[in-house]
């Protein structure tokens, strides 16, 4: 029920402002790049090739990326001297800040998703001959374990508005929908061979998935939207180096005297 009130908030905040003539907003959006550099970059989608350096980010290992609306917090996770940590990246200054260490969680950070508020924050990890998926308690630290995927290698996922998960798997090349129980049905190739880190996240203006994916055999970025019925990946922007990346898309709060943006 609070999924479909989100998505008629949605609905209704948006046919009033086209009403009233007010143009939407352009989608503002987040790259952190891993390689050459660590730094935090924003942008106006889709024009990801402008993006302007917000700042230096002194956490490495950062493999880890999710955007929570309700907040407006730019969340990360990786491997840091204490085990793997999430914390927050500050939008104006990239200053890291943990917020608390993860307990139970395997192998190596490959991706982070969550809708934000009260709803899951989904991460996956890799040993490299599998992947799991959990959630995470932000409070505690503590993870449960939702999935084990053997032979598919999920470099990073993204949640659409109604919480199925969407994941990406640099093994097949392809993109594959992640339902409740945790079961992954493959939805298609994207067409490029790719590699080390990715990124991925949808619009929540538009609900089209977009992907930062690293192409070793180039040594760039293809920054892609994706098509979610084949998997195919329509590159819009090369980009230099390995990122991760988010979108800021609006999105709605429902309190019990109206709505908030």
């Amino acid at each position: 029920m609070c999924k479909l009130l989100r998505r008629v908030a949605r609905l209704l905040v948006s046919t009033s402002v086209l009403a009233s003539g007010v143009l939407c907003a352009q989608t503002v959006g987040y790259q952190l790049q891993v390689w050459p550099e660590t730094r935090l970059e924003r942008f106006t989608l889709p024009d990801v090739q402008s993006a302007t350096v917000v700042g230096p980010v002194s956490q490495a290992s950062l493999f880890g990326f999710a955007y929570d609306p309700y907040s407006g917090e730019l969340l990360a996770a990786g491997a840091g001297d204490t085990g793997v940590s999430l914390g927050r990246l500050d939008p104006e200054t990239a200053a890291w800040t943990p917020i608390v260490v993860l307990t139970g969680v395997e192998g190596n950070v490959m991706g982070l998703a969550t809708l934000g508020g009260d709803e899951p924050l989904y991460l996956v990890t890799s040993d490299g001959d599998g992947t799991r998926l959990y959630t995470i308690d932000r409070a505690t630290g503590e993870s449960t374990l939702r999935s084990s995927f053997f032979g598919r290698m999920f470099v990073d996922i993204a949640v659409d508005e109604t919480g199925l998960l969407f994941a990406h798997c640099i093994i097949s090349d392809a993109i594959y929908r992640i339902d409740s129980t945790g079961n992954a049905t493959l939805i298609g190739p994207t067409g490029l061979s790719a590699n080390y880190a990715q990124g991925m996240d949808f619009d929540r203006s538009s609900g089209e998935l977009y992907a930062w994916i690293y192409v070793d055999t180039t040594g760039s970025t293809a920054f892609s939207r994706i098509n979610l019925e084949t998997g195919a990946a329509t590159v819009l922007h090369p980009l230099v180096g390995e990122f991760e990346g988010v979108l800021t898309g609006p999105g709605i709060r429902i309190f019990g005297d109206g709505f908030e943006p």
